[in-house]
């Protein structure tokens, strides 16, 4: 007999229901790092957070990497909006994993933008310690269907590392406090993953002036603003050039 999923609390919904144990990185990104010979380093990552570095993961080594689970998200979601919405990413995402050229039109930009969102926000819940209050990540990201107010989303296409080199995911807090009152002026995250060729950044500034927010890195020559759409991505891996990725579509 199939064991029954126990009623949780959805951190999305906020209803009650059977727990679905999501992936919080679905299976079609670990078929597209495993597929032609790369690594299998999906399941070893070194996170950075306040500059303090762990690992939060074994590495398996051969077979099918396996994703993160996340017990606090309903069948409902999980059947309905979110697997549609993983269906929809695939097709673009595989080619933006595997370093294949791409034209990234402004109606997938926005399917690029969602996934990062929600992966992101169930990233920040299954690590713990969450940075991104639920009543400002979750709560809202489903009453919409977008991605969140005051929000920037940004992609680099990067020369992926061999298998000795750990690939790190990082979440970290940023806050801006006024030293006069010492009360917290501007507060926001930025969440950020690499998967084989595509190096992608959530920054979300939830508490501060509706006019400021924080800015993303421009350390990095290969960055590309896909959230708000500004235009087309032509998608150019620096596969042995290093040339920077280009941000004009082809003629």
């Amino acid at each position: 007999m199939a064991k029954a999923h126990p009623t949780i609390t959805c951190v999305l919904c906020n209803e009650r229901g059977p727990s679905a144990d999501e992936d919080v990185l679905a299976r079609w990104l670990a078929k597209a790092l495993a597929a032609k010979g790369t690594p299998p380093y999906f399941d070893l990552t070194i996170e950075m957070d306040e500059g303090a570095a762990h690992t939060s993961a074994i590495r398996r080594v051969g077979g099918l990497p396996l994703p993160w689970k996340l017990p606090e998200v309903c069948e409902s979601c999980n059947n309905g909006w979110m697997s549609q919405l993983e269906q929809a990413m695939t097709h673009a995402g595989k080619r933006l994993v595997e370093g294949k050229h791409y034209l990234l039109s402004p109606f997938e930009q926005t399917i690029v933008a969602t996934w990062m969102t929600k992966t992101a926000l169930l990233y920040d819940v299954a690590r713990g310690d969450q940075v991104v209050p639920l009543d400002k990540g979750c709560h809202p990201f489903y009453a919409t269907g977008q991605p969140l107010p005051r929000s920037q989303i940004m992609l680099a296409a990067i020369q992926p590392p061999d298998q000795s080199v750990v690939i790190p995911h990082r979440r970290k807090e940023h806050k801006l406090i006024d030293r006069t009152t010492g009360n917290i002026t501007l507060h926001g995250v930025d969440i950020s993953f690499v998967f084989g060729f595509l190096l992608i950044q959530l920054y979300i500034t939830f508490d501060g002036d509706e006019a400021d927010m924080f800015g993303y890195p421009t350390a990095h020559p290969n960055l590309i603003q896909c959230w708000p759409i500004r235009q087309p991505i032509s998608w150019e891996p620096p596969l042995n050039t290093g040339a920077p990725a280009s941000s004009e579509p082809h003629p």
